[in-house]
């Protein structure tokens, strides 16, 4: 049997928010197997955004449903679907191999 979670990105989070808070503001739609706020390296202070990691598919719905534009610690949030890899590279310009050449010199 393959477990499976579901994972979604918020964005909005107050720099007040800890990774307990938002597992607690999530909780009460299911269980909530992580919560994550990213934070900024140089000073350990929050970039606004995180993710919530949802033990089913049902649960995580609802969650999103139901939190997505909340005010959260003061600010709103948003919550959004994750999007897997190839979703989010399409439409993005592939990356230049070696310098540049000049039009039109050959």
């Amino acid at each position: 049997m393959q477990f499976r979670s579901f994972f979604y990105p918020l964005t909005g989070l107050s720099q007040f928010a800890t990774e307990d808070s938002l597992a607690e503001a999530f909780a009460r739609y299911g269980q909530v197997l992580e919560a994550t706020i990213v934070t900024d390296k140089m000073t350990s202070r929050s970039k606004g955004f995180g993710f919530v990691k949802f033990a089913s598919e049902e649960e995580a719905n609802k969650a999103r449903e139901d939190m997505n534009g909340k005010v959260l610690n003061g600010r709103v949030i948003y919550v959004d679907i994750a999007k897997s890899r190839q979703d989010r590279a399409t439409g993005v310009v592939p990356i230049a191999r070696g310098p540049p050449k000049l039009v039109g010199d050959d």
